[in-house]
């Protein structure tokens, strides 16, 4: 996959495709790790898409998990678990 150190370096060109390919492989891994989450929390915890989906996102960025709370008006709220 890489070339040695003895071997030609990569044309630009070449270089560019490696980092694309690169960047493709760590967006995929990313969109199924995420993916995995959101599915879990809509099966497993039972959570609407968007409650599960702004929870999964909380995970990702390493803040608090989130609770949820009836709203005044039947809605629901996100809140930090302290």
């Amino acid at each position: 996959m890489y070339e040695h150190r003895g071997q030609r370096l990569l044309s630009r060109v070449e270089f560019a495709q490696r980092v694309f390919s690169h960047f493709l492989l760590a967006s995929v891994a990313l969109s199924l790790a995420l993916g995995m989450g959101v599915i879990g929390y809509h099966f497993i915890a039972k959570l609407g898409w968007v409650l599960f989906a702004a929870a999964a996102n909380a995970i990702v960025k390493r803040q608090l998990p989130c609770r949820v709370s009836s709203g005044a008006w039947g809605g629901s709220q996100l809140s930090s678990v302290l």
